[in-house]
């Protein structure tokens, strides 16, 4: 008998980026760029690719400016996007503090001409975030409906 296993919105989100990262860059249409930026700011949330700026989001915003967060924020852009796993997807999913911290991160990590872009990435992130914490909310709801 086959193993089944329940995809959630994070393995199908880091399935895709895997996918794009394997790909030629030069054959990328804007639904793979689109991907690639939304594992950059994972990479670059994640505590495990970028410690720095986990520390920064959670103890020091003023810290999103310094040298470490902004090398962290390149190693996310050219290669740590790719490394992208669920559980780092999930883990900023949890992480409320991001959120309060994102456009200071973006104003002085990110070029101007790319915040369009960071900021689009952002919002269907929050928008899956959303998504799985209402499906969460409606489980429970739905249990203590059935008791």
């Amino acid at each position: 008998m086959p193993i089944k296993y329940n995809l959630t919105w994070a393995d199908t989100l880091s399935n895709k980026i895997h996918k794009i990262s394997q790909k030629d860059p030069s054959t990328w249409d804007d639904e793979d760029r689109k991907i690639k930026i939304i594992g950059t700011v994972v990479a670059a949330f994640a505590s495990t690719h970028s410690w720095q700026t986990y520390k920064a989001v959670k103890e020091n915003h003023k810290a999103l400016n310094s040298p470490e967060v902004k090398e962290e924020c390149m190693h996310a852009i050219n290669e740590g996007w790719k490394n992208v796993t669920y559980s780092d997807i999930n883990e900023i999913a949890k992480e409320s503090e991001i959120e309060q911290a994102f456009d200071s991160w973006l104003f002085f990590n990110i070029g101007k001409k790319e915040h369009a872009d960071y900021k689009a990435a952002w919002s269907t992130l929050k928008k899956y975030f959303d998504e799985s914490c209402d499906d969460v909310g409606n489980d429970h709801q739905s249990q203590a409906e059935t008791r």
